[in-house]
């Protein structure tokens, strides 16, 4: 029979011997290809979706687990909510983080404690994970957890187990038979064959044990030394009542006690073997079990009983006629009330010793005092697991130190003992803890030191659900702002910033709290990438804030990610402040709009030429032209002016520039977007280095996909690689999509003609385009460029050197002549201003 799932592929057992002789070629191919861990949790989510929406599926495992595992219709429903739950992107990524402080644990990044020295986790390699048949989902929960821990996974289930493990990989592997398939080996054969057993231990890197304290000994036994052993042993559970809660047994109590008994009929280590009334007399416990008992037969409709083999049978037969026997002792107050038809069964015992229970609807019930706690407990404190607690706010706090100081774990409320959450220690221990390694890189190569994490070396490729995604998605239609506005907010929006709407209703965009500290972990390397020595530089963020606008916040977390130091000034208007604490702290680090710290500088100008302190200008939100960046360094002796980030409040960071990133080129923040340039003419993907729109994709985003986004600038690849050694598409930021226009058939770009025009005014002033139709001959059009009245004197001079060096103006107006060039002049005043923002409108188009 081929019921062995073996790397995806169907064998006997028989057929199993012979492969493990070779199942070291398997393993060192999976192991040489890194862990896409988002792939492997866009897989899991994909799967989760099909559990809940595909009926032929449901109904396949759904046969499976009641016919197989017994598992009445509500267990089932429970079962597949559990699954669902679980392989949910969001879950899986919230127990990355809770478990290992990131969604991103294989991703080598800086240690800022210790320069050149790069931290990750690591998968541990090859785990074999043995487990019990008394449980459908943990096989399943267990082997997901080794999976998303990078590990190579062989589950070897109970010959007693069911098909529901085996057929549940069988079509998750489906998803992605290559990827999945070399990870994941699901066999069902006994314990007993122990050669075929210690033939598998020989590849592993660990074994991780469920099972009782026997079956782990022996395990433990035949595991070779080097070989990490990993157990979750069986554990005991009680529930507990205070003296001052036990005043009170009200029928919800009991009925909370009858749910944590029954609803895995005692099979789980979270459920109570033992339940203690705080200083109680034997009636108190008589009374209490009596009320139990009646709460039982109430409610046991709900729950489906399960029957004990016969040496089960015998054993819970033997503890039962004990306490019966103990009932003739003198002073013995022992008593036993069980189920007529043998289905439960309560044993008052008036030793407060706890006892494991044989289980089975057996329940003891017991009286402590609470100076008996420790001294009771805290021999047996490596067993124990969970208390269901009932008590008084007032007792809580001591309780609770006396419960974990003797070896508890877990402290639940009655009625939840059961209950868990995402990254939930298991018997005190995180599973991806134990199933990964940290691993260091510390190397002295001088190139490393402007690196944040060492992806940046190999080219970021979406991953296959990516790809799948960005085809379904894309359209010839591209995604423009008004279309990224109409996007409803996600569910789990937790943030919002301002994105636009300086004329009319405010546009905002929305954000998790797991998208934006993504979104800056990038941006922070980008910064580091850029020049900033976070073991050295100390920053002032002179970013705006407020208003929901989000630079200075975004800043302050970035420089916060990499643990830089800061001042956190925001754009303080009072720039002698601002300049006084940036020489007395010797800020060498300004992070701002150039704007702003143009004005900052040319206010202290005196004082920061005594005090040469700034060393670095990382900007943002604008562009230093390259005269300002002259000035910069001749007037004030500033050796690094570079963008802090190119992005936008929508997409997020999108680039980032390198010490070998010229004027503005960036490399492609390629962890989180994918980067497409599109014609300007038409809808053609460009793969040269010709000018286009830049097109942003991301499948990063929680709840939003945000596919084919023109993000409104212009730009060009740069295909020739970087010498920063980083892989990264690079590109270059030609401008605005509005600030490039057309004449008469031929595209003008405004900052291309702003150059020449700053070159020959040796001014920085901003101009104003305008485009007409030529009213004198309708065959031309008029290029009209309105500048500062103080130049009228160097017109013409300024339209020949226009013409002369501006290929396309000169071949519209000398050789195609359809256009024709004016020089007005005006005061900036009386040029066209946006009337909610305040700025000049560079092109105004009157030809429509």
């Amino acid at each position: 029979m081929r019921d062995q799932l073996f790397f995806g592929a169907n064998i006997t057992i028989d057929e199993l011997e012979k492969e493990i002789l070779t199942i070291d070629k398997k393993i060192f191919q999976a192991l040489k290809e890194n862990f896409d861990i988002d792939l492997f949790i866009s897989l899991c989510h994909h799967f989760s979706t099909r559990l809940q929406c595909d009926s032929l599926l449901r109904e396949l495992l759904k046969k499976i687990l009641i016919e197989q595992d017994q598992l009445k219709s509500s267990e089932v429903e429970s079962s597949f909510q559990t699954l669902i739950d679980f392989m949910s992107e969001k879950e899986l990524r919230k127990k990355l983080v809770k478990e290992l402080g990131t969604d991103t644990p294989f991703s080598m990044k800086k240690d800022q404690n210790k320069d050149g020295v790069f931290e990750a986790y690591s998968p541990l390699g090859v785990i074999l994970q043995i487990t019990p048949s008394n449980d459908s989902l943990l096989p399943i929960l267990s082997a997901l957890e080794g999976l998303l821990s990078g590990n190579i996974n062989i589950l070897k289930l109970s010959s007693h187990s069911s098909d529901f493990s085996r057929i549940f990989f069988q079509e998750f592997i489906k998803e992605n038979l290559d990827f999945l398939g070399s990870r994941i080996a699901i066999l069902k054969f006994s314990s007993q064959r122990k050669k075929l057993l210690e033939s598998l231990m020989l590849h592993l890197d660990a074994l991780v044990a469920w099972g009782g304290e026997e079956a782990i000994s022996e395990l433990k036994r035949l595991t070779p030394e080097k070989v990490k052993f990993i157990d979750w042993g069986h554990k005991i559970s009680f529930s507990y009542v205070s003296s001052k809660a036990k005043q009170e047994l009200t029928p919800d109590l009991l009925k909370s006690i009858v749910n944590d008994i029954f609803i895995y009929n005692q099979q789980a280590c979270s459920s109570p073997q033992c339940l203690y009334l705080e200083d109680a007399s034997s009636d108190d416990l008589k009374h209490f079990a009596t009320l139990l008992h009646n709460s039982i037969k109430e409610n046991l409709t709900y729950y489906k009983f399960l029957k004990p083999s016969s040496m089960e049978a015998a054993e819970i037969q033997k503890t039962v006629l004990v306490v019966e026997a103990q009932r003739s002792l003198p002073g013995n107050q022992s008593a036993v009330i069980k189920d007529a038809h043998g289905r439960w069964r309560l044993l008052v015992d008036d030793n407060p010793g706890l006892r494991a229970s044989p289980l089975y609807g057996t329940l003891w019930i017991k009286s402590i005092k609470r100076d008996q706690i420790m001294e009771v407990l805290r021999p047996l404190r490596s067993y124990l697991q969970t208390v269901g607690l009932s008590c008084a706010l007032s007792e809580v706090l001591e309780l609770k130190q006396l419960f974990y100081q003797s070896g508890v774990n877990r402290i639940k409320p009655l009625g939840q003992m059961h209950d868990s959450y995402t990254g939930e220690p298991h018997d005190g221990y995180s599973a991806l803890v134990r199933y990964t390694k940290k691993i260091s890189l510390d190397s002295v190569l001088p190139e490393l030191k402007s690196f944040y994490q060492l992806d940046d070396l190999k080219q970021v490729r979406l991953n296959e659900v990516e790809h799948q995604i960005c085809q379904l998605l894309s359209t010839d239609k591209l995604m423009t702002k008004e279309d990224f506005q109409k996007i409803k907010p996600p569910l789990d929006t937790q943030l919002f910033f301002k994105s636009g709407g300086s004329s009319g209703e405010p546009k905002i965009s929305y954000f998790t709290y797991h998208d934006y500290h993504l979104q800056m972990e990038q941006a922070a390397n980008g910064l580091i990438a850029a020049g900033l020595n976070v073991n050295s530089d100390l920053c002032m963020n002179l970013f705006f804030g407020g208003g929901l606008y989000g630079g200075f916040l975004s800043f302050y977390t970035i420089l916060e990610k990499i643990n830089a130091c800061q001042l956190p000034m925001s754009a303080h208007m009072d720039f002698k402040f601002v300049a006084q604490m940036i020489v007395r702290y010797k800020v060498n680090v300004l992070l701002g709009m150039p704007s702003y710290i143009l004005l900052l500088l040319e206010e202290n100008k005196n004082l920061f030429k005594e005090s040469p302190v700034i060393q670095k200008i990382f900007y943002g939100g604008e562009h230093f032209s390259d005269s300002q960046k002259k000035y910069l360094l001749d007037e004030f002796g500033i050796k690094i002016v570079r963008s802090a980030s190119y992005g936008s409040v929508d997409m997020g960071p999108l680039g980032f520039q390198c010490e070998h990133s010229d004027g503005k080129i960036h490399h492609l923040n390629q962890n989180l977007h994918k980067l497409e340039i599109f014609s300007l003419e038409n809808h053609r993907k460009i793969e040269n280095e010709e000018m286009g729109k830049l097109v942003f994709s991301t499948t990063t985003r929680s709840g939003q996909n945000l596919i084919r986004y023109d993000v409104g600038d212009l730009g060009r690849w740069v295909q020739a690689p970087c010498s920063c050694g980083r892989k990264s598409p690079r590109f270059e930021l030609l401008g605005r999509s509005g600030d490039v226009f057309r004449v008469s058939g031929s595209f003008i770009n405004y900052n291309k003609l702003q150059k020449i025009v700053n070159e020959c005014l040796s001014s920085e002033k901003d101009f104003q385009v305008i485009i007409k139709k030529n009213e004198e001959d309708p065959a031309k059009e008029k290029l009209i460029l309105v500048l500062d009245k103080e130049y009228e004197k160097l017109s013409l001079m300024l339209k020949m050197k226009i013409i002369n060096e501006y290929s396309d103006i000169n071949e519209v107006i000398n050789y195609e002549r359809t256009v024709d060039l004016d020089l007005v002049f005006m005061s900036q005043e009386e040029m066209v201003h946006s009337k909610a923002s305040g700025k000049l409108v560079r092109v105004i188009d009157q030809r429509l």
